[in-house]
Order: C-alpha cells, then sequence, then structure tokens
C-alpha cells in the first residue's frame, strides 16, 4: 500500500529563513516515518508537497506525518532530538542565539524553501461607486518609508502610518507635535496615484480603520512575526535616531498586548480563524493581514464579499511579483539536524525533492515563490560547519531584496550540490 503524507490534528505556528544542504553524511538508519513539527502556516505547504512527493516516488517504504504546535515549538523538537524537521516561518536567529552551542553541536541547520507574502484585506465603505476587483485592489496602497521621515505626515499612505494604525497606542503626529489618539481613516491609504470619484473619497475620509491583529503577537504568532518583522521597513526596533516607534508600540507587537488608544481586534493566530471572525464581523473599515496562500485559496471568496487587497509600493500582489516590488514577504523554512538521525537518509531525499525536483507550479498553486536558483546556491555554497552564529547566516535571503530577482546562472545545480550533500 502506497504511503500518504499524514495529517495530525494539532495546532501550528511558522517558519523562516537561510541555511544548508550541504554536509549530509550521517550513518544510515531507516525509520517508519518522517516526523515533521511545527508551524502551522508551513504545516499545510509541507503536506501538499510531502503528498506531491510520495506520489512521485510510489516505491517509498515510510511516510511523511506533519504535526502542529508552532514555529518555537518546531524549533525546540529539533533541538531536543524529538522530531526530525522543524517547520518555521518565523527567523530562528533569536532561538539560535540563545543555544549557540547546542546548534553548532547538533549541526542544526535551516533551509529555505520558498517565499510567502502577506496581504492585506479591507472592507470599503458601502455605497462606492464601484466594487470591481480590479478598482477594490488598486485603490489603496501602502509604502515603505526610508530613514528620511521629515516630509512624512499622518495623512500619508506609509508602513510607518499602518504600524501605527495596528499598535492600538497613540502616536507622536508628524509636524503637529502632539500626540495624536484619533483612529486612522481609509483615506490615508489611497494610492495617490490613482483619479478618486468624490463620492468614493467622502466616504473613505469617514470610514475609521479597525485592525485585525493576532493575539500573542510575534512571540507566539508566526504570521503576527511577520507582519512585524518582514515589512523591510528600517530597522525600525533600532532606529535610535528618529525613534518611528515608541516601546509601547514596539511592546504591542511582540506581545500582542495591543493598546487602548484607539481599538484593536485581537484574533487567533490561524489564518482561518482570524478571516471568520473579521469576514463575520462584516464592519467597513476593517482591515486584516492575511497569508498569500490563504489569499491564493479564498480569493474567490474575497471576490464575492467585495473586499479589496491592498497594494505594495502601488503594486499588485502576485507570485511573480514577490520581492519585485512587492517586498512583504517571508520565508519558508526547514530546520534539521545533521546529527545522530535515524531518519537521516529519508530526511535527506525529502530535503533534495522540495529544493530540486519540486515545480514551481506547485509552490505558485499554494500562493508561494519557490527559492530561484541563485538562492539555491548561495544557501549550499556555505561549509556544512556553523563557525559562528550570525544575522547574515540566518536571514541572508530575507534581508537582501536583491536576492529574490530571478537569475540565469548557468550552473548545474542538482549535480554541483549534490556533490557536496553525498
Amino acid at each position: 500500500m502506497k504511503p500518504l503524507a499524514k495529517k495530525a490534528i494539532i495546532s501550528i505556528a511558522c517558519l523562516t529563513p537561510i541555511a544548508l544542504v550541504c554536509g549530509f553524511a550521517v550513518p544510515y538508519n531507516r525509520k517508519q516515518n518522517i516526523i515533521c513539527t511545527g508551524s502551522s502556516s508551513v504545516k499545510p505547504i509541507v503536506e501538499t508537497m510531502a503528498n506531491n512527493f510520495i506520489n512521485e516516488n510510489p516505491s517509498l517504504s515510510y511516510d511523511v506525518t506533519c504535526e502542529g504546535g508552532g514555529s518555537g515549538y518546531g524549533i525546540s523538537q529539533v533541538i531536543n532530538g524529538l522530531t526530525d524537521i522543524g517547520m518555521a516561518s518565523k527567523n530562528p536567529f533569536s532561538n539560535a542565539l540563545k543555544s549557540k552551542d547546542i546548534w553548532i553541536n547538533k549541526k542544526i541547520k535551516t533551509i529555505t524553501l520558498g517565499w510567502e507574502s502577506l496581504c492585506f484585506v479591507y472592507i470599503p465603505p458601502v455605497g462606492l461607486s464601484n466594487y470591481d476587483p480590479d478598482y477594490l485592489n488598486s485603490l489603496l496602497t501602502i509604502v515603505d518609508i526610508n530613514k528620511d521621515v521629515s516630509s512624512l505626515s499622518e495623512n500619508d499612505p506609509s508602513i510607518l502610518n499602518l504600524y501605527y494604525a495596528f499598535s492600538g497606542w497613540g502616536y507622536q503626529c508628524y509636524n503637529l507635535g502632539h500626540i495624536k489618539k484619533e483612529p486612522y481613516k481609509l483615506s490615508t491609504f489611497i494610492d495617490k496615484n490613482k483619479n478618486i470619484d468624490p463620492n468614493d473619497l467622502s466616504l473613505l475620509e469617514k470610514t475609521d480603520i479597525l485592525p485585525y491583529a493576532r493575539s500573542g503577537g510575534a512571540l507566539t504568532s508566526g504570521t503576527a512575526s511577520a507582519f512585524y518583522e518582514c515589512s523591510h521597513f528600517t530597522n525600525f526596533e533600532n532606529d535610535k535616531e528618529n525613534n518611528l516607534l515608541n516601546a509601547k508600540q514596539i511592546a504591542a507587537f511582540k506581545t500582542g498586548q495591543y493598546g487602548k488608544d484607539f481599538h484593536v481586534y485581537d484574533t487567533d493566530e490561524a489564518n482561518s480563524r482570524s478571516w471568520d471572525v473579521f469576514s463575520k464581523n462584516n464592519i467597513p473599515g476593517s482591515l486584516i493581514y492575511l497569508s498569500s496562500g490563504f489569499i491564493q485559496e479564498n480569493y474567490d471568496l474575497i471576490v464575492s464579499k467585495h473586499y479589496g487587497i491592498m497594494t505594495y509600493n502601488h503594486i499588485k500582489f502576485s507570485i511573480d511579483n514577490v520581492g519585485n516590488g512587492y517586498n512583504f514577504f517571508r520565508p519558508i523554512n526547514i530546520i534539521v539536524s545533521l546529527e545522530n538521525n535515524d531518519s537521516f537518509n529519508e530526511i535527506k531525499r525529502f530535503a533534495t525533492w522540495l529544493i530540486f525536483e519540486s515545480q514551481v507550479e506547485q509552490w505558485k498553486k499554494m500562493g508561494l515563490k519557490k527559492v530561484n536558483d541563485h538562492q539555491i546556491q548561495s544557501m549550499c555554497s556555505k561549509q556544512s560547519k556553523l563557525p559562528e552564529l550570525s544575522d547574515k547566516l540566518f536571514d541572508e535571503l530575507s534581508s537582501d531584496n536583491q536576492l529574490m530577482t530571478e537569475r540565469s546562472d548557468a550552473w548545474d545545480k542538482k549535480q554541483t550540490i549534490l556533490g557536496a550533500i553525498e
């Protein structure tokens, strides 16, 4: 009987950045299952890919079982030798830093498989002139900023204003010298490149933004962590010069203790349950962040409800645009130990298939962008030993947008890297 990728009914969290597939050379002891544990965002991705892997390799005599529990839980299970593959949608660097010796001694590696975007869905006011998706999906935008914030205003569609809106705490009004505690309006994020019907503009100016954030913040939710860390906003937490976010606002994103100056809806970590609350309430002005995988799977439902999807840097979300202007994305990672693993050969075969043999179209169907040849080469050119922990080692791809650009390097990726693996 052909094995199937098994689903475990447990909740889950997320994954993140970079590392190696090199240096696989561990004694072989066959086990009947590959057990994958971790992020709720990554779990359905790995389950789907595992089924594709098994269908393409019918002679396999083992299963791939996916369990939830969250990104942090998956990482800890790898560290403790209680799972074969950890799944995470958040950067494991902080975890590695806390247990540096263990990561080095157990040769724990993070392998980036692909990229998932965050998308922002909003409920428009009643009475707009047009509810066509092309109109709604280009009406509002979020724009990156740089360190020069002197020209910003509270009415700019900037990522900073988005963070202010989701923090729940009053914010320092740029040029007015006082703390502003009124909710933002949908009109704040109007794409200034669009010609807006005057009636539509009036409606947007009257509609308060009602943010839907995730309970537990970045410490427990991979999606909330991606919202906090993956916009590629310029190092706002450590920016001592501008102090763009205050301590209370930063704490809100980390812990999920959102402010009381204006209302923030606190929803479950899972995309599906957050969406259920958001769509059931169905209040004009509501704004929620959801993974691109969820958007891809539920796009027809979003359109049928006449909801809009905000652009990023005036660019509509699409898989091809991820990293090419649409810069709100996070890595999809698996984490493995190269030391003393009973299922090592099985893990190696599955990881090799994920990186080299899974099809780009398979990833696109799930709303994801697979790592390209240049990124794979970057991961696998590293030494198999881990000499020093650094942000560059663990977050190289996600922090360098240039690496998201497709390359046409002429190199035989499979032979080059498989030689290192063997």
